[in-house]
């Protein structure tokens, strides 16, 4: 046979317990009497946007000149080595020759 008072002592338990969550829940909703507002974050003194954009959309000068030339390289003829006859081709036309070549393999 069930024990019904070990049962109905459980079952007012979680009553009570589930009551007061939902009492908590509630008072918490009505804190503040309104909706919350983040607080913004400081910025550091000197700074006027994050380092990402300077990192990302500000290049420094020599990096800038350094790629220039690489894609200068990149994209042009000009020679290895000249006594040699060694030339280096734009990059495009190189891919372009070695697809060929792959395709033209027995």
């Amino acid at each position: 046979m069930l024990a019904w008072g070990w049962l109905l002592g459980i079952f007012a338990g979680v009553t009570v317990v589930v009551v007061l969550l939902v009492a908590w829940a509630v008072a918490l909703a009505h804190v503040g009497g309104g909706e919350h507002v983040p607080v913004p974050e400081p910025v550091p003194a000197g700074l006027d946007r994050s380092a990402l954009d300077y990192w990302l959309f500000e290049e420094d000068q020599p990096r800038a000149r350094e790629r220039a030339g690489e894609r200068k390289h990149l994209n042009g003829w000009g020679w290895v080595d000249r006594t040699r006859g060694r030339v280096h081709m734009p990059i495009e036309v190189a891919i372009d020759e070695a697809i060929a070549a792959q395709e033209n393999r027995p």
